[in-house]
């Protein structure tokens, strides 16, 4: 992502940043095939064969593997994917088309992708999703919407939307401010290995009472639980 935005939490001596670069990488990594059950075998097959296909196509030309790469080629096949089903493919395009690469750039249409593809439980396209609500872009700038798509990839496992939920408690965005809460989610952050979580908890440790850390301590353990075992 070019944009970052800078948050200021002026009680505190330094600034928290919004993650919002690595979770917005391509996907380029073979992932679990997808079958459709409501579909006989022999048809779900072939159609994941061919989406496989399809994305590992898309992947070579964007990295040019065997070749010279070739972005609208890559962003052709990732979309061919995405109407196929493809989850990655679905994500994929909606990354290239808010980067503008192989596409004209079009939020709009990239918040398309990442809608289907966060429809299909991925959890990059919710922190996506997130970032475009946080900082209006497609959309009315909506802090109570990013805080609730940041709080499906929290509890996806992503790390970076974990820091975010804790700069967002802090900031009171999306939420009035609760410093209880936010150092919870940066300390489940720090124990998913964001490197910017630790910042958030020296800025907030010292303002804490040792009975507001524990009760953070325990919505933190709570929250793990909910990463662990999720409905």
């Amino acid at each position: 992502m070019k944009r970052r935005l800078l948050l200021a939490w002026f009680s505190f001596p330094l600034f928290l940043l919004l993650a919002c670069s690595k979770g917005g990488g391509i996907s380029t990594q073979t992932r679990p095939p997808q079958q459709n059950t409501s579909l006989g075998k022999d048809v779900a097959v072939n159609l994941e064969q061919e989406r496989q296909a399809t994305f590992q196509s898309a992947v070579q030309y964007y990295e040019g593997i065997g070749g010279e790469k070739d972005l609208g080629k890559a962003f052709h096949l990732f979309e061919n994917a995405g109407q196929q089903g493809d989850v990655q493919s679905q994500f994929n395009a909606g990354m290239m088309s808010l980067r503008g690469e192989g596409t004209a750039q079009d939020s709009a249409n990239a918040r398309n992708w990442f809608l289907r593809a966060a429809q299909n439980g991925y959890v990059d396209a919710y922190f996506q999703l997130g970032l475009l609500a946080y900082n209006g872009t497609s959309e009315k700038q909506d802090f109570r919407k990013a805080l609730d798509l940041f709080t499906a990839a929290a509890l996806g496992g992503s790390a970076d939307a974990q820091f975010n939920e804790g700069v967002m408690y802090l900031k009171g965005q999306g939420s009035p401010k609760d410093p209880v809460e936010a150092y919870a989610w940066f300390t489940v952050a720090k124990n998913h290995g964001s490197k910017g979580a630790k910042n958030g908890l020296n800025a907030l440790s010292s303002s804490l009472t040792s009975s507001q850390r524990s009760k953070a301590k325990s919505i933190a353990a709570d929250i793990e639980r909910k990463i662990l075992s999720p409905k």
